[in-house]
C-alpha cells in the first residue's frame, strides 16, 4: 500500500530585526491558488494568534466556509508562540514591539509573497484576545476586522478604566467581535459585555461591535468556535460595509 502525505499547508521563517530572533508562520492557502496561472486573483488574509495550536482547525474552517460560499477564500497566516507570556505583555511594551514586528516585518513579506488585497483580519484568544483589542487601538490601520475570544480582561483592567481609550480611532470602518464562553474563567464574561458597553458609547462612528457568549464552550474550546463564528459575522459585515471599496477584478469567483 502507497502512502502520501497530505500537505495542508507552508511555513517560512523570517529574521526579524525589531524581535531579534527567528520567527516562523504557517501559511494556507485557498484552494485553487496555484491553479490561478494567471494570478489575477487576490485574496483577504486572516492573521491567527497561537498558531500552533489553531493552524490546522483553522485552515480547515476556511476551507470549509469557501466551499459552503459563507466567505470569500482568504489565505491564513498562523503565528506560533516563542515565549507567549512575555511577548505580548502590554506592561512592559512587549505587544507594542510585536505589533511593530507584525507592521513593518511580517504583513510586507507575506503581501510581497502571496497574493492578497488589503483586507486582513485578526484573530486572538485569552491573552491574545487583549492583544487583538490593543492592535485596533494602537494600530487601527493594519486590520479591518477582528476576533477576541475570552479576551482576559481580569488581568488587564486597564481597558475598562483607561481615559480617551478610542481616541485614535477616527474615520474607521472596522469591525470588532468579542466572545466568552458559557463556562469561561470566572468573571471574563461580565468584563468582555462592560467593555462592549463601553466601545459602543465612546467609539467615533464607523466602529462596529458584536458581543456574543458561547454556550456550551469553556475558556479553552472558545478559540475554535469563535473563529468559526466570528468568520460568518464578519463575512456579513464585509458584504454590507466594505466590498464596495475592493475592486471587483480582485475578487475570486
Amino acid at each position: 500500500m502507497n502512502t502520501q502525505p497530505i500537505i495542508i499547508g507552508e511555513s517560512i521563517t523570517i529574521q526579524s530585526e525589531i524581535l531579534g530572533q527567528e520567527r516562523t508562520v504557517y501559511i494556507s492557502l485557498p484552494d485553487g491558488y496555484h491553479d490561478d496561472t494567471s494570478q489575477t486573483m487576490h485574496y483577504p488574509v486572516a492573521y491567527a494568534m497561537d498558531g500552533e495550536a489553531c493552524f490546522r482547525l483553522f485552515s480547515g474552517l476556511l476551507q470549509l466556509h469557501t466551499a459552503a460560499g459563507t466567505i470569500l477564500p482568504m489565505i491564513l497566516v498562523a503565528i506560533p508562540n516563542v515565549d507567549r507570556d512575555n511577548d505580548f505583555d502590554p506592561k512592559t511594551g512587549a505587544a507594542e514591539k510585536f505589533l511593530n514586528f507584525m507592521e513593518t516585518e511580517l504583513i510586507p513579506l507575506i503581501d510581497s509573497r502571496y497574493r492578497t488585497f488589503p483586507y486582513r483580519m485578526l484573530h486572538g484568544h485569552s491573552y491574545l484576545g487583549i492583544f487583538a483589542i490593543r492592535a485596533l487601538l494602537s494600530h487601527p490601520q493594519l486590520f479591518e476586522a477582528y476576533i477576541a475570544s475570552s479576551p482576559s480582561l481580569r488581568w488587564n483592567p486597564e481597558l475598562l478604566e483607561e481615559e480617551s481609550l478610542f481616541d485614535k480611532l477616527t474615520g474607521l470602518n472596522k469591525f470588532l467581535f468579542i466572545t466568552a464562553a458559557s463556562d469561561d474563567i470566572e468573571g471574563l464574561e461580565n468584563m468582555a459585555r462592560e467593555f462592549t458597553l463601553r466601545a459602543e458609547k465612546e467609539a467615533p462612528p464607523g466602529l462596529a461591535f458584536q458581543f456574543k457568549v458561547m454556550e456550551h464552550e469553556n475558556h479553552d474550546t472558545n478559540s475554535f468556535r469563535s473563529f468559526n463564528e466570528g468568520l460568518a459575522a464578519i463575512s456579513k459585515w464585509y458584504v454590507e460595509n466594505r466590498q464596495q471599496e475592493i475592486p471587483m477584478d480582485d475578487v475570486p469567483a
